[in-house]
């Protein structure tokens, strides 16, 4: 067998284990470890270490374990992970969004409310004279 099936059943020795495997993939880890002697000697020290990794004694962590962490990585780092946050950070996105929104209205209903639709300015008077670039009065 290539090494691609056997790594295949040991990434499903976990589940296998905890009985998350649906009967089809059940019966095809169970079929393989009968016939491997490879998989099945995994298969038992797998089963040797969580059962090792279970008798541990399970402590819970000091009352300030946070903030030492946090203190601890702040010093560290310099204030790169803990420092000023930008302003963004700071101002949730909802609320940027919503500003966005309000600001998008006032400029729609600026643009509505003038005489010509849009922001350009059409004071000047329409009849404008051009300037000639030569004169009418010379006859020859």
């Amino acid at each position: 067998m290539t090494a691609d099936v056997h790594q295949t059943i040991e990434d499903e020795f976990s589940d296998y284990r905890d009985g998350l495997l649906d009967d089809s993939a059940r019966k095809k880890v169970e079929d393989h470890l009968d016939g491997c002697e490879r998989c099945r000697l995994a298969y038992d020290e797998f089963e040797q270490t969580v059962s090792a990794l279970s008798d541990l004694h399970k402590m819970s962590a000091p009352q300030n374990f946070s903030s030492e962490v946090t203190d601890t990585i702040r010093r560290r780092s310099q204030g790169r992970f803990f420092g000023r946050k930008a302003f963004g950070d700071r101002i949730p996105f909802e609320w940027l969004a919503i500003a966005a929104l309000i600001l998008g209205l006032v400029v729609y209903l600026v643009i509505r409310s003038s005489d010509t639709g849009t922001l350009k300015y059409e004071g000047a008077p329409k009849n404008k004279p051009t300037k000639k670039l030569w004169d009418d009065s010379w006859q020859p």
